[in-house]
């Protein structure tokens, strides 16, 4: 969290303008900064996923009204920014904003006799038309911008009638503007006389930018940029949200942490609650105890059944109504309410979002650590080998997130023999920085797989020679990086007869020691000499 950053960053200081334009047209942005935000001609809506940017783009529209002196194209007088989080049940936009100014409304009663019911009502609706009149005058004649941030943020209580008041707004003022910020899939109602802007993702150039500004060093950065490339989560810094986080871990502790799945684990927890919790935003689900950590396992749900039953990363909606009915029971969810939980969760967490007509994750390495997030939590690791032969990747990620690594890592070795799973899957692993504790049983698991170079399954496999190396190779650095010599050294101890060649060693299991070999290992089997410990 930013509890952590050493030092203050001021905004200024670290600043990138992005680009903004229709959604999922990159092609069709365009670099704009707080001049080229300012709503001139009509209203600015400006949309994006959670961490995109839009609190951080209003606040610097603010400080150019602020700071800068009016020209042709900024006439504004001053700037008022609303939270709207802020605005309380029964008040409206424009109350709260009238309230603010200390614009206060009192209507002299004429007579001294009790009200009824009916007047008491027509004489509220003639103050509110009173506060509209005189608020809208003072904005106009001030010229007003404001700045409107976080209507997704909005008591639910009191969203009807903000919403009702920015659509007025929206028709009554002229000379003075607003911009609104909403996150995508929280806009429910049209607002005339607006232009619509999303906000598009960092890119290469804009991350360089970002990070050469947050350090002050460009060697630092340099190296900050290099390291998150040999990353699997290097997807997701085109978010300024995950990009300063990095940053603030990277300035803190001078490296990024050694294993992924921890920045996984972070950047998730942060765009499904903690952001919002350290900026006070309290997010109502409609589907009761539908929170934030129900909301991660049910996505986690989701990620498996896209998985196992669909090719690619991009879903149509037949496809996601079919992974909502396998998962939605399970969480108590209404069965047909399929769009709707959707669209709050795209709402809610920015995690899985629409690209025109169909969903997709919003980073790839994000759906990979969910979908591993629900197969470590699933008990039937062989029932499931048919489908987790398919995500070597999922299975690593599930494996170093395991309770228990070692007995993880060996019912997968029991079960799948291919190769063309093992090398991504040992690929994966190391950059997880998969470790195991130091156990006969784990170093028995190593041998099964090296015996896999030689096996017959593997003979039959096409470029097996060029598997082969690749496999092995996969398998040393893994030794290596995860510590696991000693335990193939305790491995070999159970061995009694072998039949030594040039290249290879074929070796008899006779088990010593009184430790019993499970029983799927076999009972002969071949690995490359490499792999002997005596």
């Amino acid at each position: 969290s930013h509890r952590e950053l050493q030092k203050s960053q001021p905004l200024a200081n670290v600043f990138v303008e992005q680009r903004f334009g229709p959604q999922n047209r990159p092609g069709q942005s365009e670099r704009l900064g707080p001049e080229g935000l300012l709503p001139t001609d009509n209203h600015k809506v400006v949309l994006g996923h959670p961490g995109a940017g839009k609190a951080t783009t209003i606040k610097r529209v603010c400080q150019h009204v602020l700071h800068q002196a009016p020209n042709e194209h900024d006439t504004f007088g001053f700037a008022l920014l609303v939270r709207l989080q802020e605005v309380q049940r029964g008040l409206g936009l424009i109350q709260f904003i009238a309230d603010t100014l200390s614009i206060r409304i009192r209507l002299e009663p004429t007579t001294h006799t009790k009200l009824t019911p009916e007047e008491e009502y027509e004489r509220d609706r003639a103050v509110a038309a009173t506060r509209e009149l005189v608020l809208v005058e003072f904005l106009e004649s001030h010229e007003v911008l404001l700045c409107l941030d976080g209507l997704d943020e909005a008591p639910p209580e009191a969203l009807g009638l903000i919403q009702q008041d920015i659509q007025r707004f929206a028709n009554l003022l002229t000379r003075s503007r607003f911009i609104l910020t909403c996150r995508i899939g929280s806009l429910q109602i049209s607002i005339d006389n607006s232009q619509t802007l999303h906000i598009h993702p960092l890119n290469a150039k804009e991350i360089r930018t970002f990070a050469n500004r947050w350090f002050g060093v460009a060697e630092l950065a340099e190296r900050f940029l290099a390291d998150v490339a040999k990353t699997p989560y290097r997807d997701t810094i085109g978010r300024p949200l995950t990009l300063t986080q990095l940053c603030i871990l990277y300035d803190s502790h001078g490296e990024l942490p050694d294993q992924p799945s921890f920045i996984y684990e972070r950047i998730i927890n942060l765009l499904l609650e903690q952001w919002d919790r350290q900026r006070d935003v309290r997010r109502v689900s409609r589907y009761g105890q539908f929170g934030p950590e129900r909301k991660r396992q049910f996505l986690a749900a989701i990620s498996w059944f896209l998985a196992t039953s669909q090719a690619g990363t991009t879903y149509t909606d037949s496809q996601l109504e079919f992974a909502y009915s396998k998962a939605c029971t399970r969480f108590g969810l209404p069965k047909d309410d399929s769009e709707q939980v959707l669209t709050e969760i795209e709402s809610h967490t920015g995690l899985l979002i629409r690209v025109g007509y169909k969903y997709e994750f919003s980073h790839k390495s994000l759906q990979e650590y969910l979908c591993a997030d629900h197969i470590s939590r699933t008990p039937d690791i062989r029932g499931n080998a048919s489908q987790l032969v398919l995500l070597p990747n999922e299975a690593a990620i599930a494996t170093v997130l395991s309770a228990d690594p070692n007995e993880f890592f060996h019912l997968l070795a029991s079960t799948i023999r291919g190769l063309p799973f093992w090398i991504p899957y040992l690929t994966r692993l190391i950059v997880e920085r998969g470790t195991f504790a130091e156990t006969t049983k784990v170093g028995l698991d190593v041998l099964r797989l090296a015996s896999l170079a030689w096996s017959a399954e593997s003979a039959e496999v096409p470029h097996r020679e060029t598997f082969a190396d690749e496999f092995e190779g996969a398998l040393d650095e893994l030794i290596a990086t995860a510590s696991l010599g000693h335990s193939l050294r305790l491995a070999w101890t159970l061995f009694g007869e072998e039949q030594v060649t040039k290249d290879y060693t074929r070796v008899i299991v006779k088990p010593t020691r009184g430790l019993e070999l499970p029983a799927t290992f076999p009972h002969a089997f071949v690995v490359a000499n490499k792999y002997r410990t005596d």
